[in-house]
C-alpha cells in the first residue's frame, strides 16, 4: 500500500511533462502536420536504441525471450517490458496526436473552445474515475483509458492556455 501511494504521488511528474509539452507546443507554433511528423521520428529514435542497446543487452544477460506479440507491443511502446522508460514514448505520441487534433478545432484566439474542452475533459475524467469501481473487465479497462486520456488532454490544454495567455510570465513578474 505504501509503495502504491508513493507511485501515485510521483505521477505528478507525468502531468508536469504533459503541461510543459502543451506549453512548448503552443509556443513553437507547430501546424498539425508538423506535429504529426514528430511521432515517427520519436519512434525511429526509440527503435534505434532498442536495436543497438536494449535487445543486445537483454540477449547477453539472458533476459530476452522471443514472443512476437510482446515484441510488437514494445516496438510501439504499448508495453514497456523491454525498457520501462518507454512508457513516456507512448504518452508523448498520444500527446502529439492530441495536440494535432486540437489544432484542427476552431478557436477564437481567446481560448474559449480550449477552456470548454478542458472543463469537459476534467468532468469526464472524474466521472470515469468514480464509475470505474462499479465496472469490470473490458468496460473497466475502457473507463481507465478514457479517464487517463481526458486527464492528460486537460493538462495539455492547461499548458497551452498558460502559454497563450502568458500566465507563467505574469507569475514571475
Amino acid at each position: 500500500r505504501f509503495c502504491w501511494l508513493i507511485g501515485q504521488v510521483c505521477q505528478v511528474c507525468v502531468a508536469m511533462f504533459v503541461f510543459v509539452a502543451g506549453f512548448g507546443m503552443y509556443r513553437s507554433g507547430d501546424t498539425p502536420l508538423r506535429t504529426l511528423r514528430r511521432i515517427p521520428l520519436l519512434y525511429l529514435r526509440m527503435w534505434a536504441v532498442m536495436l543497438l542497446f536494449t535487445i543486445p543487452v537483454m540477449l547477453l544477460t539472458g533476459h530476452f525471450s522471443f514472443n512476437i506479440l510482446e515484441l510488437v507491443k514494445n516496438i510501439f511502446a504499448i508495453n514497456t517490458t523491454y525498457n520501462s522508460a518507454w512508457g513516456f514514448a507512448f504518452l508523448s505520441a498520444k500527446v502529439m496526436l492530441m495536440h494535432a487534433v486540437l489544432l484542427l478545432l476552431p478557436d477564437n484566439g481567446k481560448g474559449g473552445t480550449h477552456l470548454a474542452l478542458t472543463l469537459i475533459c476534467i468532468i469526464a475524467s472524474i466521472m470515469t474515475f468514480v464509475l470505474t469501481p462499479y465496472t469490470s473487465g473490458l468496460v473497466n479497462l475502457g473507463f481507465s483509458q478514457v479517464s487517463e486520456a481526458c486527464f492528460y488532454f486537460s493538462v495539455l490544454l492547461m499548458g497551452r492556455y498558460a502559454a497563450q495567455h502568458e500566465l507563467l510570465e505574469r507569475l514571475l513578474t
